[in-house]
């Protein structure tokens, strides 16, 4: 062991440093490790656990539709700048005896504004009366927005068969994103509930 030599007064004073015994080594460095153990299975190690876990899986079901005959009319020609929904709709809403109040009419507008075409759609089938607002949407006697539409087309057949499909492709792809939509806010709000609980666990172990 090293040997340390005081000098007091003339008088010299031999002082050797001792190693602690190794019972004591052993006993601290035994400590070390089991805290060091402690901290890494903490809560801040369980909280990222919980965050790094897979995103909840929410099971899709698709959106069905039973459609009737006889209930779709296709529009051409629209203006572009003046045509919306609701010139649309009080536009057409007298021949086919509804109301051109949007909840209880049972007549549908599928239109975005700024295109030139566009679906109308009722909940039940008129087709007298579909035929003759197509006659008269065609000659001129009705107009939208105060102009003649290119070409109204009562649907039947194939092309009433595809818009139904093309709608109802429209319908679950929309529900779809909704559903995605719904997944990535509970996933993040699973993710702020876990990390402020850790931030409190690190506390409390401190």
């Amino acid at each position: 062991p090293p040997v340390t030599v005081l000098e007091i007064e003339g008088n010299k004073l031999r002082v050797e440093t001792m190693k602690p015994p190794r019972w004591f080594t052993d006993q601290q460095r035994g400590n070390d490790n089991g805290k060091r153990s402690r901290d890494s299975e903490g809560g801040n190690d369980r909280d990222d656990n919980r965050r790094d876990e897979p995103m909840e899986e929410i099971k899709f079901e698709p959106v069905t539709l039973d459609w009737e005959k006889g209930c779709v009319v296709a529009l051409t020609g629209l203006s572009t700048t003046t045509c919306d929904r609701e010139a649309i709709r009080d536009a057409v809403s007298d021949i086919l005896g509804v109301t051109t109040d949007v909840k209880t009419s049972g007549l549908y507008v599928d239109y975005n504004r700024g295109a030139s075409s566009g679906h109308l759609r009722l909940k039940e089938p008129k087709p007298e009366a579909m035929k003759e607002l197509v006659a008269k949407l065609n000659d001129g006697t009705v107009k939208i927005a105060n102009e003649k539409v290119g070409e109204a087309t009562f649907l039947e057949g194939e092309a009433e068969e595809k818009y139904w499909k093309d709608f109802l492709v429209f319908l679950n792809n929309r529900k779809r994103m909704r559903d995605e939509e719904k997944r990535m806010t509970q996933q993040r709000f699973k993710r702020q509930r876990f990390g402020g609980r850790g931030g409190g666990g690190g506390g409390r172990g401190g």
